[in-house]
């Protein structure tokens, strides 16, 4: 470690338990940073010129700082590093953190915030909008220590982090806990790792390799450092948690319009996924702990998983802090092929969706690649706009297709057939696995979405159900309707229904004119009791349903709904559609 000797400015070099006691300083960087040659060169009078730059006076400052906490000694990150060694640079970036963590005193110098002017709310605004809260290298310095004092662009005193620290949390999110004086350390290593990349989505690096590097101590990780890898660096450092922990909030990022259209990878491509991502906690169940690893397929992993039509939902031992601990968070993988165990991250839905659904170590656990070798391009993508409601279908076994007449049929698997479920063909996407509503109807007057499935189950009662769901938009939410309604309950269809959806038994009837007078029923039934419900004011509570919340339609029948979106680019903005468990 290389150190400033504050009264004559010689730079001595230091190594273990030799460190004294020092100063340090963190700060941004601008145009007149004086690097460690120019240093060298100023003290041997061979280039007066540096004293010029603002940089030197920064310097300087900070040295004065020091003098007045009697410490004899400080470290800054321009010109104590020697960046023309690449080995000089990796190891400092790589101890940076404890070395800030084990700085005596640290001082903040706000190059844009102006001298305090006695109007206190005018100072915390300045010191709120300053560019020091912006970048990725300062995340590490406010974590790191302990005694950190914030000065003005003029070397005024603005506060410090314990009198400052209801501003600092407010700015960047990070926990007040996380930010004392005494157990801030405790607090950083518990918190889960989706709460760390939270912490820096926000902030920004000159180099884009830094946004990875800048966080290796928060992680307590070594990794080599690669310049010129580009956003390849981010995944390196997720590979590297994975190696040293077993938090699943780090698969807890949200698909957004920068992650390219191509990645398949359960990681993020950058940490901006994780905005949202803080209140994700870990949520282990008593013997669920199973090894992962990289391999040179992706990331081999066991989870326990619920089926849809072209992957799984897998679940994670994670989920929102709020919810109950039996309530996880789920990610959608799709099969990269019918017959193979190798599946890739899905855009749909855009987040983790949370299901209550008791003891994931009682499920159908399966081990499972997830690719992780994306080709790396530009961020961003080309949304493909869908404006339709849907239902999501989601089984308990894996399913298989059959087509008919104007209908396709998905049944579970042959071993264990206990629930099959048909719908008019064209409405299913098998990418997304969505059953597409139709759209409001012209005489609709709340502009319904609709649509009708059977369901055939076994039970007391067997035979075919009639399925009916409907939804309205509204500025102050989605409002779901749904009937089911058992085929012997409507005798001019019942023969009908066991020709089209039957075991090819019945006599024929007319498809196109059968199929209307079953909807239109379901339709006015469903409009009837809308209306009905809302001339008494109840309509927020019977149909506003919130995320992860359950409807049962029938004794054998309840729709899940979770958090999918279908107003436009994948899903972004729009109201949740269902969840049908088959």
């Amino acid at each position: 470690m290389r150190l400033i000797n504050v009264h004559s400015y010689e730079l001595h070099e230091f190594w273990g338990s030799q460190v004294p006691t020092y100063a340090i300083l963190t700060h941004t960087w601008d145009d007149e940073e004086v690097t460690h040659q120019e240093w060298l060169a100023w003290l041997a009078s061979a280039c007066p010129s540096v004293a010029s730059k603002k940089g030197f006076q920064k310097i300087m400052g900070a040295c004065e700082r020091a003098k007045e906490d009697r410490l004899a000694w400080l470290w800054v990150d321009t010109n104590c590093i020697d960046k023309a060694s690449s080995a000089e640079l990796s190891e400092a970036i790589n101890s940076m953190y404890a070395w800030y963590r084990d700085s005596t005193a640290c001082y903040c110098y706000m190059a844009d915030v102006p001298a305090p002017s006695g109007n206190d709310a005018e100072v915390l605004s300045s010191f709120r909008r300053s560019r020091w809260f912006t970048r990725g290298w300062t995340l590490q310095e406010l974590l790191a220590t302990s005694r950190l004092v914030f000065y003005s662009q003029s070397w005024t005193i603005l506060g410090t982090k314990t009198t400052l620290a209801a501003s600092i949390a407010a700015e960047t999110g990070i926990d007040m806990a996380c930010l004392s004086e005494t157990s801030g350390q405790a607090s950083i290593r518990q918190a889960s790792v989706a709460k760390k990349m939270s912490w820096l989505a926000r902030r920004e690096t000159t180099r884009v390799e830094d946004i990875a590097y800048c966080m290796l101590g928060l992680f307590e990780i070594n990794m080599p450092l690669l310049y010129g890898e580009g956003m390849r660096a981010f995944t390196r450092l997720q590979e590297e948690i994975l190696r040293s922990t077993n938090d699943h909030t780090i698969f807890c990022w949200a698909w957004n319009d920068q992650v390219p259209s191509n990645w398949v990878s359960m990681l993020a491509p950058a940490p901006c996924m994780f905005k949202d991502s803080a209140d994700y906690v870990t949520k282990m169940a008593p013997g669920n702990l199973a090894p992962y690893s990289i391999t040179n397929l992706g990331l081999s992993i066991s989870l326990p998983v619920l089926y849809t039509l072209g992957g799984v939902y897998a679940a994670l031992d994670a989920g929102p802090s709020q919810d109950g601990p039996d309530k996880r968070s789920f990610i959608h993988l799709c099969r990269i092929s019918q017959d193979s165990m190798i599946f890739e991250r899905s855009p749909f839905p855009r987040r983790p969706v949370a299901f209550t659904s008791g003891n994931p170590v009682n499920w159908c656990r399966r081990d499972m690649i997830v690719q992780s070798k994306p080709e790396f391009r530009p961020l961003g993508l080309d949304p493909t706009p869908r404006a339709r409601l849907g239902l999501f279908i989601l089984t308990d076994e894996e399913v298989f297709f059959e087509r008919f007449e104007g209908t396709e049929t998905l049944r579970p698997s042959p071993m264990c057939v206990h629930r099959t479920l048909t719908f008019p063909s064209g409405l299913l996407d098998s990418k997304t696995n969505l059953l597409f509503l139709s759209p409001p109807s012209p005489e609709a007057k709340d502009g319904y979405h609709t649509a009708m499935v059977a369901i055939q189950a076994h039970s007391y009662r067997g035979g075919w159900y009639l399925v009916f769901f409907a939804a309205a938009v509204r500025e102050s939410g989605t409002y779901w309707f749904s009937s089911a309604t058992h085929t012997q309950n409507m005798p001019k269809l019942h023969p009908f229904l066991h020709h089209i959806l039957g075991d090819n038994g019945g006599p024929a009837g007319d498809y196109e004119a059968d199929l209307e007078l079953a909807y239109n029923y379901m339709r006015t039934r469903a409009a009837n009791s809308w209306d009905g419900l809302r001339n008494y004011g109840r309509q927020d509570v019977d149909f506003h349903v919130g995320i992860g919340d359950e409807l049962e339609v029938s004794s054998k029948i309840v729709v899940r709904v979770a958090s999918l979106r279908t107003e436009d680019c994948y899903y972004r903005d729009a109201p949740h559609p269902c969840l049908i468990s088959v």
